[in-house]
């Protein structure tokens, strides 16, 4: 299997929510910052909070 394969791969699995974004960077070879990087380019949506629960979040400790 070549290494667009493996991405392209890992990629899925990280959007359909089976492993982690730093267990996707591990399988591809990359370090997090880069793994974040690759995803900024695509629809991966890796935080996924509804607007009220995100709204929550971002009230926490103040």
């Amino acid at each position: 299997m070549n290494s667009w394969s493996i991405e392209a791969l890992t990629l899925k699995m990280l959007e359909e929510k089976h492993i982690t974004l730093r267990q996707a960077a591990e399988i591809i070879g990359m370090s997090l910052e880069e793994m974040i990087d690759l995803i900024s380019y695509t629809d991966i949506r890796v935080v996924d909070y509804e607007s009220s629960e995100l709204g929550k979040e971002m009230n926490i400790g103040r």
